[in-house]
């Protein structure tokens, strides 16, 4: 086990439980990812290179995120590989803070498939959840302190469920981007 150097952390109770506690409570709010993280490149550009859902999936994805949220249209993402497609907010009315984006109004882009990973910002509650349950892993930027600690890459979906998980991360960024709290959240427990 590491150990952090120099200070200690108090242990959270009732909030976040320590790691010798039964966890099951955090499947009601986030799902276990089944099997190995996929391989991913460690240097720019971020891609998912094993473990690729079918293009159905991807279709499926795009087609959600560009009629089932309002506002968003789908642009050339400024930032990422070619093909890439943003994931772009138009004439919001009201906006979320400016770690909500990826750069501009883009608040998530879809990789072109075969990767079809995608790179999203989220609540960093939200992200700690997502990359907890071994649907993401920080952007490899987020190392170089050049983003937020809510900037992940969500790995593609590979089959309907996960496709439904995926979507769920996609809608809570949408929601951080547009200004609404997230509808995934932990609430600590006081013991009286």
């Amino acid at each position: 086990m590491v150990k952090p150097i120099g200070h200690t952390i108090p242990p959270l109770e009732g909030f976040v439980p320590r790691h010798d506690k039964d966890l099951s409570v955090f499947a009601q709010i986030f799902p276990q990812r089944e099997g190995v993280k996929p391989e991913t490149t460690n240097t720019e550009p971020h891609q998912q290179v094993t473990q690729h859902g079918d293009a159905r999936l991807w279709d499926e994805l795009r087609y959600r995120c560009f009629t089932q949220l309002p506002g968003v249209v789908p642009v050339d993402s400024k930032i990422s590989i070619p093909g890439a497609t943003a994931l772009w907010l138009e004439n919001p009315p009201t906006i979320g803070p400016a770690d909500a984006f990826i750069i501009e109004r883009e608040f998530a882009h879809l990789h072109p498939h075969p990767d079809a990973s995608l790179h999203l910002h989220l609540p960093l509650e939200i992200a700690v959840f997502a990359i907890a349950g071994g649907w993401a892993e920080p952007h490899i930027v987020v190392w170089l302190g050049l983003a937020s600690p809510g900037a992940v890459m969500v790995y593609a979906p590979r089959d309907d469920e996960e496709l439904e998980v995926v979507w769920n991360l996609i809608q809570e960024s949408y929601r951080y981007a547009i200004g609404e709290a997230p509808l995934l959240k932990r609430e600590p427990q006081i013991n009286a």
